[in-house]
């Protein structure tokens, strides 16, 4: 909330969203470059979500974990789009496991 009351802040947020996709949905120009550069130096991955995420609804899960074959996931019931805020305790033990199962 404080980042939030900082000047220029709504521009920031309306900047950075406007570069990420419209309303239309996510652009498909910098989420191809990610992937090509997320697949170019893989590493152990543990991807989260909500499954009340109005950003990007829990339906984008399942593409994620087509477009990472090996990686962990985990759907958070009743958890929107920040699920390391909303279930703060209950995502810092998924991913204290995840590193430990790393080691």
């Amino acid at each position: 909330m404080k980042l939030g009351r900082e000047p220029d802040a709504a521009a920031f947020l309306a900047e950075t969203a406007l570069g990420l996709g419209t309303i239309r949905g996510v652009d498909q120009g910098w989420r191809r470059d990610l992937l090509i550069a997320a697949r170019k130096h893989p590493k152990p991955m543990l991807i989260v979500w909500g499954d009340r995420d109005k950003i990007l609804p829990h339906r984008h899960l399942e593409t994620a974990k087509r477009a990472f074959p090996d990686a962990r996931s985990h759907l958070f019931p009743d958890t929107g789009h920040m699920p390391q805020i909303e279930r703060a305790p209950e995502f810092a033990a998924l991913v204290q496991e995840f590193l430990a199962s790393q080691v």
